[in-house]
């Protein structure tokens, strides 16, 4: 049985997911973008977004998700691509980005965190983390 599945979206940005980094082709820039997100590998990862509350860091949404989201969050979240388990698998993300702060983060967890010795730590904890800024 045969599939027909529509064309893939006219891309504007793509976006990389590798171990432990993103890396965008282009900048993202104020208004409506199609991203298309590849992960890479070797490891499978996710990319969620968030735009910076006025005040806040990317240290402060680091910190927020390290206690699981408890507490006033920092950002708000943007949605994103979750647990992608096929390398090479491709997302299309369709975002209008605003004039403001931004982070793209990674909680993939990771089976061992060589810095505290515990399996509780993630991609983002790793460095796999992106804050970015959207100009006027």
């Amino acid at each position: 049985m045969a599939f027909d599945f529509p064309a893939a979206p006219a891309v504007d940005v793509v976006l990389k997911l590798v171990d432990y980094r993103f890396e965008l082709s282009t900048p993202l820039h104020k208004g409506v973008q199609v991203i298309r997100v590849d992960t890479t590998g070797p490891s499978m990862h996710e990319a969620d977004i968030y735009r910076l509350l006025d005040g806040k860091t990317l240290a402060d949404v680091v910190e927020w998700r390290r206690h699981n989201g408890v507490g006033v969050a920092p950002a708000i979240a943007l949605g994103g691509m979750l647990d992608s388990h096929d390398l090479g698998h491709q997302v299309w993300l369709r975002k209008n980005f605003v004039p403001g702060r931004y982070v793209l983060g990674c909680e993939m967890p990771m089976s061992i965190d060589a810095k505290s010795g515990t399996d509780q730590a993630t991609h983002t904890d790793a460095g796999m983390v992106l804050a970015f800024e959207i100009a006027e």
